[in-house]
């Protein structure tokens, strides 16, 4: 379909094509999906139109603004127009401006989307709330086993004094937020990222291992939070690491991916991204040398400290946003390769590491950086934007075989015991109660949470969102919930799953249906008990999920099946 069309012919919502600029290329998505960079949603977009004329702009569910400048791209805009959400809408709920551009844009009539159900509101700019998302990589609760990481179950009480030295931002981020002691993630790096931006498990997302060279990643079609924010009025920037899909060294659209690997984060909600794409610092690259991927670009290498660029590109994002903000920064630390942090990441710490220290005494170290990260973080923020600023901090999973003892060898990273999927998961922000809470909580539950927190809506056309808002948690509240889950398939172990609810554990391994539960207390899981059954009862509710079966070994084998 071409970019411009006869204005007297009528066009349906399915036949719709709007043009995104991006890397250069000018994109075409279909306006049946009514959302996020592929329908109308928050994309921005710059760059020379198809025919020689210049297109600056962005446009959101609730407006479009088009910047027509001259044929080749340079001088002032000659015009702008600024339609709303409720001006020339037509029966299928799409909006649309008509008029006459200078130059090579003559007599257009460019149809920008759909206004979801459930989404026709902005936000107050001046009231609503910003974001910041702290992941930290391969830092589960795990390493405390090591000493590593009791600092932060202190955390959890309040119990500051113990903390770390000179991290008073982090400290003061621990003893005014909500702790989650009894969260999930997945157990590697891509489904855990993939759960917290589509608020799906595992078998809904098909991702439940760490991508790698023949993995098509997350879907370009999957609806993320991030999506749901840029259309309501975010601005939304991602730094850091992202693998949800194939990394840098891995080619374009192959083995079934829908997308060209750089453009995957502005596809998913970025409006700006900056970052490393694959799943760890290997073979040539470190901590001081990485493979940088920006805006859909390669930008080479950077002899620079990971984490710094990182936290720096960040922060003076924030600053410079002019409307409420969401920051997605995903840190490589304390992922391995062990090493030695930068001075600035060890300031104030309580021991003597060096090169020839022990990966165990490195980790610890690096642990300790990713507070350092985080007090950065708060401390570069302007103090007003502060008080009206939500700040998570996750990890995505348990530390690998090398640095996580006591456990066994078979129970952390990869796995579907608790020292892979238990994790730290902690929300501070205006009106939040400070106080540890054991209800289950679970990546998936990052999406209707924010969205909650923001006043925004879960859009009616979000379907199969499997978390649950913990909004009534942070203000000393309950929910109900019967169960969570994590999913491992498709990687180098057996395909597992586990379940809870919140006083019993269960492991069932897909290829034999062998089945162990566990108290949730037995972080170790050293001490089988018997079955519990209110738990598999709940597993029944996976039924509503389209995985029929009257006993609860059934409805795990069907979900076995899905992978």
């Amino acid at each position: 379909m071409p970019l411009f069309h006869d204005a007297a012919v009528p066009l349906r919502a399915e036949n719709r094509l709007t043009p995104v600029f991006w890397n250069g290329v000018w994109k075409h998505y279909p306006f049946d999906q009514c959302f996020g960079n592929r329908g109308n949603g928050s994309f921005q977009y710059t760059g020379c139109g198809p025919s020689g004329g210049c297109l600056m702009g962005s446009a959101g569910c609730q407006g479009v603004r088009l910047d027509y400048a001259s044929s080749d791209c340079t001088g002032a805009a000659t015009e702008s127009v600024y339609p709303t959400a409720t001006e020339d809408q037509d029966e299928d709920g799409c909006y649309q401006e008509r008029g006459t551009a200078q130059g090579d844009y003559q007599n257009w009539d460019l149809e920008f989307g759909c206004v979801p159900e459930g989404s026709g509101s902005s936000i107050n700019p001046s009231t609503a709330p910003n974001f910041i998302l702290i992941i930290a990589d391969d830092m589960g609760i795990g390493n405390d086993a090591a000493d590593i990481y009791k600092t932060y179950i202190n955390g959890f009480a309040g119990r500051t004094s113990e903390g770390p030295n000179s991290t008073p931002g982090y400290e003061s981020f621990l003893s005014t937020g909500t702790a989650f002691t009894n969260a999930w993630s997945s157990n590697t790096c891509s489904p855990s990222r993939s759960n917290l931006l589509t608020g799906q498990y595992n078998f809904r997302t098909g991702i439940g291992a760490a991508i790698g060279n023949q993995d098509p990643g997350l879907s370009s079609e999957s609806q993320t939070f991030l999506e749901v924010l840029g259309a309501s009025g975010y601005a939304t920037g991602c730094f850091g690491k992202w693998h949800v899909s194939k990394g840098a060294a891995y080619g374009g659209n192959e083995a079934g991916q829908d997308y060209e690997r750089y453009e995957h984060p502005g596809l998913l909600g970025c409006d700006t991204y900056s970052g490393y794409f694959n799943g760890a610092l290997s073979g040539n690259s470190s901590y001081d040398s990485w493979q940088k991927t920006q805006n859909g670009q390669d930008v080479g290498v950077q002899n620079t400290y990971i984490t710094q660029t990182f936290v720096d590109e960040a922060t003076e994002w924030a600053n410079a946003q002019s409307k409420p903000w969401f920051m997605w920064l995903a840190l490589v630390a304390p992922h391995t390769p062990f090493h030695v942090p930068a001075d600035a990441f060890l300031e104030g710490y309580d021991s003597t590491v060096n090169d020839a220290s022990s990966d165990q005494e490195k980790l610890r170290a690096m642990v300790y950086s990713v507070y350092r990260a985080l007090d950065m973080v708060l401390a570069n923020i302007d103090p007003a934007e502060l008080e009206n600023t939500y700040v998570i901090f996750v990890g995505d999973n348990g530390p690998p075989r090398a640095t996580a003892l006591p456990y066994d060898d078979n129970k952390v990273k990869g796995s579907v015991n608790n020292g892979a999927i238990h994790v730290p998961f902690v929300i501070s922000g205006p009106g939040i109660t400070a106080r540890s809470s054991n209800a289950m909580a679970h990546f998936v539950d990052m999406y209707p949470t924010v969205l909650d927190l923001a006043g925004i809506p879960v859009p009616a056309d979000s379907t199969n969102i499997d978390g649950i808002s913990l909004e009534p948690l942070l203000t000393g509240g309950t929910v109900e919930r019967d169960y969570i889950l994590s999913e491992t398939f498709g990687g180098m172990v057996e395909n597992r799953i586990a379940v809870q609810n919140g006083a019993h554990k269960l492991i069932y391994t897909c290829g034999n249906g062998q089945t162990s539960f566990y108290a949730i207390g037995d972080e170790f899981e050293s001490s089988p008990v018997e079955s519990d059954s209110t738990l598999t009862n709940a597993v029944l509710d996976l039924n509503s999920a389209g995985f029929a079966g009257e006993d609860y070994q059934t409805v795990l084998s069907n979900v076995c099946s899905r992978y």
